[in-house]
């Protein structure tokens, strides 16, 4: 993603593609049929493009989820993903993997100038990093009616999911000296190519593949590109600690802003000592971001002990916001007893990784201070000795903690949890997360300007 907000993702951007509810939502507006396109890549490191039909009517996004099953002695170690060339406006994507040996990535364009797309092309570029030898199978996911974990392009007028034909024929790629006894489906798939009719039920790849899918260098999910800042928010924060026992929380806040938001990014990262165990965080959108139409939000967790989410509201009737207040809780999930050290992340510049408010007016990231003072909780039979950090804790949160963490629980109570989609699989390298993309993914952020979503990461 990325650019994942998209709201970062998620993407996924989505992102993301990539979103808050995982109620049933209606179909709006018909996208062109989305299929699994080209194989390209080499040795380990193979890749697919994601393709599209031309549409009836014009989208500015897209929402894609990708399966994959390995077998014989190949080993999937990782799933990195790329915006394609259709999309090419410079969106925001958000990417997520919502379980081992799957990926969500969102992407869309937001504002009064995003795309108007009719016409076929490439969405994506999923690359698929393993190790050993053996059968690789990729496939797309449907789920109608999920925004975070369908397949779908995003029409341009309403933001919403369009109605799409997905092609789930799995396509089956041989790697190394892999042979097609090792395909986990019983489908064969050959090193030589064969021109084999894409309504049939096998697609047959080989190991040396042509018209190998590339992918613009401005929207890359995986190493997005600076983007100007445009309007100034609030001061982004910590705020009061709450929860108790071993699922402790944090809310996140932001000061008054001088320019209107309608979404926001956080990127939240800790780290445990003593004999503290971290097991997973997971997120709510706090109380601020409740405009109707309801915020999509993408969550995903670019490396271990830290998690991105995007939340953002979409169409002319978007949220426009200049109070202080919540943003969004986390919740640390633990075990064992020791300190939980937590801080914010800013990355300038990156829509992915970076901490900030969306711009209501341009849907761009705003200029905000980013405090990334740690704040530390003692949890269970903790010391201060445990921290990581020489910061001073206290086993005790202040009422204001308690009541603000039950405030955001039963503000938001209908609100999903955006991290739903549970990323066991952590992306190769550092930070990622498209936004939204998920995403996943999804499409946060991405759907923010309007990601899933994600990035959605490394």
């Amino acid at each position: 993603m990325k650019r994942i907000l998209a709201v970062p993702f998620m993407f996924a951007i989505v992102l993301a593609v990539l979103t808050v509810a995982l109620d049933a939502v209606s179909a709006s507006g018909n996208g062109g049929t989305i299929s699994l396109g080209a194989a390209g890549g080499s040795g380990s490191a193979r890749n697919v493009a994601v393709v599209t039909g031309a549409a009836t009517d014009p989208w500015s996004g897209y929402n894609i989820h990708i399966a994959t099953a390995v077998g014989g002695e190949l080993t999937l170690n990782s799933i990195t993903d790329a915006n394609g060339s259709l999309l090419a406006g410079g969106p925001i994507c958000l990417d997520s993997e919502p379980s081992a040996g799957q990926r969500i990535l969102g992407c869309v364009e937001i504002g009064a100038t995003r795309a108007s797309i009719v016409t076929a092309g490439q969405l994506a570029v999923f690359t698929f990093n393993t190790t050993g030898n053996g059968c690789l199978v990729v496939n797309l996911i449907t789920v109608p009616g999920d925004r975070t974990t369908d397949t779908y392009t995003i029409d341009r007028a309403t933001s919403l999911p369009q109605t799409n034909v997905v092609d789930t024929t799995p396509m089956n790629i041989l790697v190394g000296t892999g042979q097609n006894n090792d395909c986990p489906s019983g489908v064969e798939a050959t090193n030589t190519p064969t021109n084999t009719d894409k309504s049939t039920t096998t697609r047959t790849l080989t190991s040396t593949p042509t018209n190998a899918p590339t992918a613009p260098s401005t929207t890359n999910a995986t190493n997005a590109t600076n983007t100007p800042a445009s309007g100034s928010g609030g001061t982004i924060s910590l705020g009061a600690v709450g929860g108790g026992g071993n699922a402790r929380t944090i809310e996140v806040v932001t000061g008054a802003a001088t320019d209107p938001w309608s979404g926001y990014n956080i990127h939240i990262a800790t780290t445990a000592g003593g004999g503290l165990t971290l097991n997973s965080i997971t997120d709510l959108n706090g109380p601020l971001l409740t405009a109707t139409p309801s915020p999509l939000c993408f969550g995903s967790t670019p490396s271990d002990g830290q998690r991105i989410l995007g939340c953002a509201t979409i169409g002319d009737g978007r949220a426009s916001i200049a109070a202080a207040g919540q943003l969004a809780v986390f919740t640390f999930n633990t075990t064992g007893d020791g300190c939980l050290v937590m801080n914010l992340i800013n990355a300038p510049g990156n829509q992915t990784t970076d901490t900030y408010t969306i711009d209501r007016t341009t849907s761009l990231p705003q200029t905000n201070v980013v405090d990334t003072t740690s704040k530390t909780i003692l949890v269970g039979t903790g010391q201060e000795g445990d921290c990581p950090a020489p910061v001073k804790a206290t086993n005790t949160p202040t009422k204001a903690a308690a009541s603000t963490a039950a405030a955001s629980a039963a503000g938001n109570a209908k609100q999903p949890d955006v991290t739903a989609l549970p990323s066991t699989a952590t992306s190769s390298g550092g930070n990622r997360t498209l936004y939204f993309v998920g995403v996943a993914a999804v499409l946060i952020v991405a759907l923010a300007g309007a990601i899933g979503w994600r990035r959605w990461r490394r």
